[in-house]
């Protein structure tokens, strides 16, 4: 267990679409890797528990809070 943020196992990361998102973090802690292999076992081990509502649902964010009967506010 790390403290912080990153390599957190008591934080999980919710988001949609989150692979740009996720990209930027990396960007800020290191040298983004070069290959897709290199850049996903990266994420795997800065972000441990992580999900991505995208491919938790169907649809869109939109689609996906209306069928959930939660409001999109802002």
């Amino acid at each position: 267990m790390k403290i912080g943020l990153i390599e957190n196992t008591n934080i999980t990361w919710l988001a949609f679409n989150s692979k740009y998102d996720f990209a930027y973090f990396l960007s800020l802690i290191r040298t983004l890797p070069l290959t897709k292999i290199e850049f996903l076992q990266s994420i795997r081990d800065l972000f441990p528990r992580r999900f991505d509502v995208k491919h938790l649902g169907t649809g869109s964010l939109k689609t996906q809070l209306e069928e959930e009967g939660i409001d999109l506010a802002g």
